[in-house]
C-alpha cells in the first residue's frame, strides 16, 4: 500500500463515528468527528478557553497550545496545525499509550485537514482531493465543449 492509500485509509478510518468514544472524557459531544480529551482536545473543547481548567497532561498542553494560536492566527490556520504536529513528534516518548492514540488521530486530522495558508505539509490526501475536484472540473469543462460543438 503506498504512502497516499495509507494516508487516505488513515484519514477515513479516523473519521468513523464512535472512535471518539475510545478517547478519554468525550461524554459531551459523542457526535463529534473528532475525539474530545482532557480539557483542551477536540472540536470546541473547551467551549470557552478563557474559563477552562489547566491542561491534564502533555498532550493536552499541546492542544492548548494549538487552540490559542487559532486564537491569534485565526481559525484553520496551516501553520498552527504544522506547530501542533511538530509538537506531537517531539514529544511521542513522554506520551502515555492514551496520549499516543489520540496524538495519532489528531495528527492525521491536523496532516489532512484543509486549512488556510501554506498546505505543503498537509499529508497527499488533502492534496489528492483538490486533484481529484481539479480534474473532475477540467474534465466536465471538455465534456460541455465536446457537447457544444457536437450540437452547435
Amino acid at each position: 500500500m503506498n504512502g497516499i492509500n495509507k494516508s487516505v485509509l488513515l484519514l477515513i478510518l479516523m473519521l468513523l463515528p464512535g472512535l471518539n468514544l475510545i478517547a478519554e472524557g468525550n461524554t459531551e459531544n459523542p457526535s463529534s468527528l473528532m475525539p474530545q480529551y482532557g480539557n483542551w482536545c477536540g472540536l470546541n473543547h473547551p467551549t470557552n478557553p478563557k474559563t477552562a481548567e489547566p491542561p491534564i497532561d502533555i498532550l493536552d498542553a499541546i492542544c492548548r497550545q494549538h487552540d490559542i494560536c487559532y486564537l491569534i492566527r485565526g481559525h484553520m490556520d496551516c501553520e498552527c496545525d504544522s506547530e501542533f504536529n511538530r509538537a506531537v513528534v517531539a514529544n511521542k516518548e513522554r506520551f502515555s499509550a492514551t496520549e499516543r492514540f489520540v496524538a495519532g488521530t489528531f495528527r492525521i486530522y491536523f496532516r489532512g485537514s484543509p486549512c488556510y495558508g501554506d498546505q505543503r505539509e498537509k499529508v497527499p490526501a488533502t492534496r489528492v482531493i483538490t486533484g481529484i475536484v481539479e480534474k473532475a472540473d477540467t474534465r466536465t469543462k471538455q465534456v460541455i465543449q465536446r457537447f457544444k460543438a457536437v450540437t452547435e
